[in-house]
């Protein structure tokens, strides 16, 4: 894991050298300037989410229009996951407004790595693979409650955070969740460090919004790796 110093110094020099690269990733809108840019795309999903309205009153079930979304927001939209883990993905996310407050975050992600497990991936070959999504799992939890940080390739790029390992099912999950607690770790460190909060208020599209921290850290890191 990289260090608060090396990390605040890795983002100073990338802002040095793309001035204005992140707010401008986070605001585009596509080349038609018609679409949602992803910083309104992770508002809207934060919002829905927050106010139950992702819900549909009639199903019960997650609205069609609220996981279209999600799953590009997500990049969940890839021939790797399959209808069933997709299904219940979202059928855990609805679970999920019923928790109540206090929960542990790490009881959830081994609930919810439980409840996946079942759930197996193609190989490009074609056989079928059990495989441990700490990335979504994080991202599931993130919706839930946005102050917990999300595990991301292109986040793990940036403070060398690792990937989750182990012989089986479980040491992976073991794994993912020691990893999670280290970012947490880590963002809550970086929230005392004054420079870089000097440089988040740089990246101007935060203003006024009512995002999380960690998620202001996860938006930096994912344009940054």
């Amino acid at each position: 894991m990289i260090t608060i110093a090396g990390l605040v110094a890795k983002t100073g020099a990338f802002m040095k050298a793309n001035p204005g690269k992140i707010n401008a990733k986070l605001t585009y809108k596509g080349k038609s300037g018609k679409s949602l840019s992803p910083l309104e795309k992770y508002c809207e999903i934060k919002k829905q989410y927050d106010s139950g309205s992702f819900i549909d009153p009639v199903t019960g079930r997650v609205s069609l229009g609220f996981k279209k979304l999600y799953m590009n927001f997500y990049r969940m939209n890839n021939r790797a996951l399959t209808t069933g883990f997709i299904e219940k993905y979202f059928e855990l996310l609805v679970d999920a407004t019923k928790w109540g407050k206090g929960w542990s975050w790490q009881a959830k992600h081994e609930y919810i790595a439980d409840q996946l497990k079942t759930f197996l991936f193609p190989r490009k070959k074609g056989s079928m693979i059990e495989k441990y999504q700490c990335s979504f799992i994080s991202k599931l939890l993130h919706t839930a409650n946005n102050e917990l940080p999300i595990y991301d390739s292109k986040v793990r790029n940036v403070i060398k955070c690792g990937q989750p390992k182990g012989k089986t099912y479980s040491d992976k999950v073991s794994s993912g969740i020691a990893i999670l607690n280290d970012i947490e770790i880590l963002y809550r460190d970086l929230a005392k460090d004054p420079t870089f909060i000097t440089l988040m208020g740089t990246v101007t599209c935060f203003s006024g919004l009512s995002i999380s921290f960690e998620k202001k850290c996860d938006f930096m890191f994912w344009i940054m790796g």
